[in-house]
């Protein structure tokens, strides 16, 4: 998800009226979508998974620092 999030941000920092980078965001986001249901799916046993969660945030955390 991170991944996704990252090349969302980049493709928000293109030029507003670039209709590619429209296309290419909305695009993305389908994908997010499904993508984030399917994971929600997998792994709802482990919804309240404290330690999870934290493995989670961090590797958001390092993706996101790198994301340029």
């Amino acid at each position: 998800m991170a991944e996704y999030r990252c090349k969302v941000r980049q493709l928000m920092a293109k030029d507003p009226t670039d209709e590619k980078a429209k296309k290419e965001l909305e695009d993305l986001q389908k994908e997010m979508e499904t993508y984030g249901d399917k994971m929600a799916k997998k792994y709802e046993s482990k919804k309240d998974d404290k330690e999870m969660e934290a493995k989670a945030e961090a590797i958001m955390k390092e993706v996101m620092e790198k994301c340029k």
